[in-house]
């Protein structure tokens, strides 16, 4: 079920809809905060040079949490083989 809200991002308000209103509003919020932190940040820059340096830094927060994600999967996996093969060398015995 899609689910209309009304936000406000950087100063205007949006109709926005997704199936979670909660996330919706949430990441409304992260949005909003990113583009504040970068005008208070830039004052010097135009409103799309900001609009752009804040989505490039929600990007690249992205990126990290899915390096991270993937470097702890890939911890688990190892780790999972590893009490295999001990298991297998267990069970043989």
């Amino acid at each position: 079920m899609n689910n209309t809200v009304r936000v406000l991002i950087g100063g205007r308000e949006y109709i926005l809809k997704g199936d979670d209103e909660n996330i919706v509003y949430r990441t409304a919020g992260v949005v909003n905060e990113h583009l504040d932190e970068v005008k208070r940040k830039n004052s010097d820059k135009t409103e799309p040079i900001i609009t752009v340096l804040a989505a490039l830094n929600i990007a690249e927060k992205n990126c990290k949490l899915q390096n991270e994600l993937e470097a702890n999967q890939n911890f688990l996996v190892s780790e999972l083989n590893k009490m295999t093969q001990f298991m297998k060398k267990e069970l043989l015995q």
